[in-house]
């Protein structure tokens, strides 16, 4: 009897922190690989304190898949942050798609207690958010979506939400033996007087790799 030979299954690479090289596995022929950049921190809420931080970009390659961190959130009803934008450069073809930007503050001008604005939604969902006088709420883990924005009471201003990070969907035809790759890392939330923003997530990098 003969038997029928099959392709070897696809085998999966994660990359949820941290920075390194990643090796291509004997006999993979093309690659696929997902990614977003870390998303950025929520505005506190309030009239005084620290900024949030903006996320940092997801890598793989150099200058070849580049998924940039969301923008942070402001605190004093200021802006929300803007989501990250993504690029593909030749050699990969594929999706690359900017994150969602985070929620506005709430500016308001009579006795009242007002939620921060939401973070960002990235390609995986997973934005923070944020409750009536309340801190902000942390993004969801490797997801690279913004943090939540503090909420704010009286007539001090909430804080608005960070922008996730940017994502990813790309195939490698050809690929090289190795590429250096850094996970990008969710930024800071920002403190305030009266309410704090929450972290954006830390992005993530998946390399699925197929056979002949």
């Amino acid at each position: 009897m003969e038997f029928k030979s099959f392709p070897k299954s696809p085998t999966i690479q994660k990359f949820l922190s941290g920075s390194g090289t990643y090796t291509k596995p004997s006999g993979a022929i093309y690659l696929k690989v997902k990614m977003v950049g870390g998303g950025g921190g929520g505005g506190g809420g309030g009239t005084s304190g620290s900024a949030a931080a903006a996320g940092v970009a997801s890598t793989f390659g150099s200058s070849f898949l580049t998924a940039n961190g969301g923008a942070l959130g402001g605190g004093l009803g200021t802006a929300a942050g803007l989501g990250g934008s993504a690029t593909i450069a030749a050699g990969a073809v594929g999706t690359a798609l900017t994150g969602g930007a985070g929620g506005g503050p709430a500016v308001i001008s009579a006795t009242l207690n007002v939620s921060g604005g939401s973070g960002g939604n990235s390609a995986f969902g997973g934005g923070g958010t944020s409750a009536p006088n309340g801190n902000g709420v942390a993004a969801a883990t490797n997801t690279g979506a913004g943090g939540g924005g503090g909420g704010g009471q009286n007539t001090l201003s909430s804080g608005s939400g960070g922008g996730a990070g940017g994502f990813i969907d790309a195939i490698i035809a050809s690929p090289d033996a190795t590429y250096a790759y850094a996970v990008g890392t969710g930024g800071a939330g920002g403190t305030c007087n009266v309410t704090i923003g929450a972290a954006g997530a830390d992005g993530f990098i998946e390399v699925t790799e197929y056979y002949q």
